[in-house]
């Protein structure tokens, strides 16, 4: 989480020196006011800038893009804002109920057409990781049919040598689902493979990404 153009130069640095892919920051917040959170902005995009790799913001709750409604305002100022896409958790802090709204589903395709990498974990209203299952296919149909229309606005702006990532993250409980003893309910290394495969299968272009 980064609260200063000076902090993120310091991390910027020190991941291209271990010879990341690229930086993704968690903005500081979430701000009481919208001109708050462009003022946060305008002073991270500067150092992002400059930074010796890419600098992609993500979407994150407890953060300043916690808000939906508010971040969204923020991206209508600052049209050309480099994104992570974490999909869950405007699910969960929103209790996005299904069917979505048009209002949220056309949130969702906003934020999507900034996205320059993505985090994969499937949400639903309640909860931030959800195990994937039968019952809660619907949701996980959801979150790849986001994913390939991020993958669509992300192609129709990059060439053939730029690389996509996306990063399957499965977290540890509290992210992970227990049992009263405290024992994970599903194994998150086969959801893992599983969702690497889902995203890979719903493709048409498959060589355009790295493997």
């Amino acid at each position: 989480m980064v609260r200063s153009a000076d902090e993120l130069d310091r991390f910027a640095e020190q991941a291209a020196r271990l010879g990341a892919h690229h930086l993704n920051v968690q903005i500081a917040g979430p701000p009481e006011r919208l001109e708050d959170a462009l003022a946060l902005v305008d002073a991270l995009v500067p150092a992002a800038e400059r930074a010796p790799l890419p600098v992609f913001f993500e979407t994150h709750r407890g953060r300043l893009s916690q808000d939906m409604a508010l971040f969204l305002r923020l991206v209508a100022c600052r049209p050309t804002l480099r994104l992570t896409g974490d999909l869950s958790h405007y699910v969960v802090a929103g209790e996005m109920d299904l069917p979505l709204s048009p209002q949220q589903l056309a949130g969702y395709d906003r934020i999507l057409r900034n996205c320059e990498a993505f985090h994969g974990r499937v949400a639903t209203a309640h909860q931030v990781q959800a195990p994937l299952g039968p019952h809660h296919r619907p949701w996980t149909e959801l979150f790849l049919g986001w994913w390939r229309t991020g993958f669509d606005y992300w192609l129709a702006r990059h060439g053939a040598a730029d690389e996509l990532s996306f990063m399957v993250e499965l977290g540890p409980p509290p992210y992970a689902v227990t049992d009263a003893q405290g024992q994970e309910l599903t194994d998150r290394w086969a959801e893992a493979k599983a969702m690497k495969d889902m995203v890979r299968a719903g493709r048409v272009r498959l060589d355009r990404f790295r493997r």
